[in-house]
């Protein structure tokens, strides 16, 4: 019997280090695919950049470091410096401070590519790297460069956070020892007030940052720590990130399993969720993601319903140029929230949208950006749809030359 149990647990195991072996090459072709159509974005340096900048980035997070460099360097502009910035940082997440340490060479190196606030754009990602890698004269000298307070405040913030997360997180915050306890105690409507004292230049974007370090050590009571310093913090960012923040906070609370937390919050996203307008493309994914989150608590219904009606609001409202990116992105938070049959549909709706553009530019852009779609869920293509990519890379060069009277590039 025991003999039986063990070769059981040993075919579950195989199985679930296939399936994320197959997933890690599922990516690597779709970025390698996306790779090949980056000369197909011409004539305009801006896209070229920021197509760029999506590949290699995108790389960087599958663990494809080196060819993550190599797609920066193409760039020609200030972007060039932000992308190795968020690449070596990046790679100092996945512990291999060896690239993290080449790219903050190169992203010093890439900060003469722009001038003015879009070079501090650049100085701010190098020098949360920097920080960091305790590269104490980086930050130095650089930090001086800046040009405006937004920016300046911005480093600072980066960098007061590393340097008090490094060697010990939970001293960001002082929080009652028996809040936990208390927490739920009477009321609902006195969720969340814990008495919670934050270092006031940690912004919500790091305080999650912290809380996903502390869940992947494994320390709970930080965990818990972060999810309430993170419900005091959220009321008193800007209405327009708030939705965000709060879907963010459910996705957690649910994570840590603790969907009563959850069942209080996704109210208060679905309030500040109703409030955006349609026409704005970065309202969909926090509409997915906390669809995904009503699915999770078993709230099937509103979760179906939800999705049927912004989807009828993309199309009606969001130009087909950026339906393009919108659908693709809405489809991998759905795969990740347990909707596989929406993605397909949003998918195939975002590959026809590239498919008909009739610039072929936007067409390049709108493959790009559905090959990164299917390489952040990890999924390759059908063959379909891979047979009509490799009919439009064959025809697009044709098209440019139709378009500006030369084969451009």
């Amino acid at each position: 019997m025991k003999f039986k149990y063990f070769v059981l647990l040993f075919s579950l195991i195989l199985l679930s280090n296939c399936s994320r072996e197959n997933i890690q090459n599922e990516k690597r072709w779709c970025l390698e695919e996306a790779e090949e159509w980056l000369s197909l974005v011409r004539n305009d340096l801006d896209t070229e950049s920021r197509v760029q900048s999506s590949v290699a980035i995108e790389m960087a997070r599958a663990g494809m470091g080196h060819e993550a460099l190599k797609v920066a360097g193409l760039i020609q502009n200030y972007q060039r410096a932000i992308t190795f910035g968020k690449i070596g940082q990046l790679a100092y997440e996945k512990k291999n401070y060896l690239l993290a340490k080449e790219v903050l060479e190169k992203g010093v190196f890439s900060l003469s590519f722009g001038v003015g606030y879009q070079r501090d754009l650049g100085i701010v990602e190098v020098l949360d790297l920097a920080t960091r890698l305790n590269r104490k004269d980086v930050v130095e000298k650089w930090l001086k460069q800046i040009t405006t307070d937004e920016s300046r405040n911005r480093a600072n913030s980066r960098i007061s956070f590393h340097q008090l997360a490094a060697p010990q997180i939970a001293q960001v915050v002082q929080i009652k020892a028996d809040e936990e306890a208390k927490l739920h105690q009477g009321q609902q409507d006195k969720h969340g007030t814990a008495s919670v004292l934050a270092a006031p230049n940690i912004t919500v974007e790091e305080i999650f940052s912290a809380l996903e370090q502390s869940w992947n050590r494994g320390d709970r009571a930080n965990v818990d720590t972060w999810l309430q310093v993170a419900r005091a913090r959220i009321p008193d960012v800007p209405s327009v990130d708030r939705v965000g923040y709060w879907v963010s906070l459910c996705h957690w609370e649910i994570v840590t399993g603790k969907l009563d937390w959850a069942q209080i919050d996704l109210p208060k996203a679905q309030v500040e969720l109703d409030q955006i307008s349609s026409v704005n493309d970065f309202k969909y994914l926090w509409v997915i993601q906390l669809a995904g989150a009503y699915k999770k608590i078993g709230d099937t219904n509103r979760s179906k319903d939800l999705l049927e009606k912004e989807s009828l609001a993309v199309k009606k409202y969001v130009p087909p140029y950026y339906q393009m990116d919108v659908l693709g992105r809405m489809a991998e938070s759905a795969v990740d929230s347990g909707l596989r049959e929406q993605a397909t549909d949003w998918w195939s709706t975002a590959f026809a949208e590239a498919e008909k553009n009739p610039n072929p530019r936007s067409r390049a852009v709108g493959v790009i950006q559905y090959l990164l779609s299917h390489a952040r869920a990890g999924i390759k293509p059908d063959a379909t749809t891979l047979s009509k990519i490799g009919k439009m890379k064959a025809e697009i060069p044709d098209a440019y030359a139709k378009l500006y009277g030369f084969q451009s590039k």
